[in-house]
């Protein structure tokens, strides 16, 4: 199901707005990448794919951080994006 603000065009989602970046956006990514991993049988491949995942979660804790600090997410200091 298409999130808010999004439609589905031949299986292609488009924004029709600016969609709301929040936790929940880049939760969504990271749960559709973890998705297509599970499809992938090339090894190589799933494994890149399963980064990609790890990628937005760590997105999704960034976003959740900076709205905790209420501030915005391009704000927040190096030094506060420890990589996992």
């Amino acid at each position: 199901m298409p999130r808010e603000g999004f439609a589905d065009v031949t299986g292609v989602r488009v924004a029709d707005g600016p969609p709301e970046i929040d936790e929940g956006f880049w939760e969504e990514k990271a749960e559709e990448a973890r998705s297509v991993a599970r499809k992938l049988t090339i090894a190589t491949a799933r494994l890149e794919m399963l980064a990609i995942a790890a990628a937005y979660a760590r997105l999704a804790r960034y976003t959740r951080a900076a709205a905790k600090r209420d501030t915005s997410i391009g704000s927040a200091d190096d030094s506060e994006l420890k990589a996992d």
